[in-house]
């Protein structure tokens, strides 16, 4: 009888310890999932990640900084493509608006401006020596 009274204050005995380890279990869990220490969490596992890819592109800038900027600015220029082309495009249309047009040297302008620079040279009168 002192046998079968041992097995069952021994079963009682390690069902306290269980409920001791699920009760504590239970109150961990509680602290660690409350939406405030879960934003928390995710907020510190963020800020780590940043660190670190900070810390790879400033090693990756001081080993070959002509390689960042080459894929720089080709992103750049991916990215700001279409109002790099507005802006061309807009200084083109306006300088052909204010040129005129291409005419020849020699001819006389209309608008009474100054004409065009006669040649300096002295002109020598060509004769045939025999």
């Amino acid at each position: 009888m002192k046998k079968a009274r041992q097995k069952l204050l021994e079963a009682h005995r390690t069902a306290r310890e269980a409920e001791h380890r699920f009760k504590s279990t239970l109150s961990t869990a509680k602290v660690e999932f409350r939406p405030a220490n879960i934003a928390g969490n995710a907020l510190q596992n963020a800020k780590d990640k940043v660190g670190e890819a900070v810390t790879k592109t400033r090693r990756a800038v001081t080993s070959r900084p002509v390689t960042v900027l080459a894929a720089g600015a080709a992103i750049g220029l991916y990215l700001f493509r279409k109002p790099i082309a507005s802006a061309v495009r807009n200084r083109i249309s306006r300088r052909r608006k204010t040129v005129e047009p291409v005419r020849p040297l020699d001819t006389q302008r209309t608008n009474n401006g100054p004409s065009p620079i006669k040649d300096p040279t002295p002109k020598t009168i060509l004769t045939e020596e025999v």
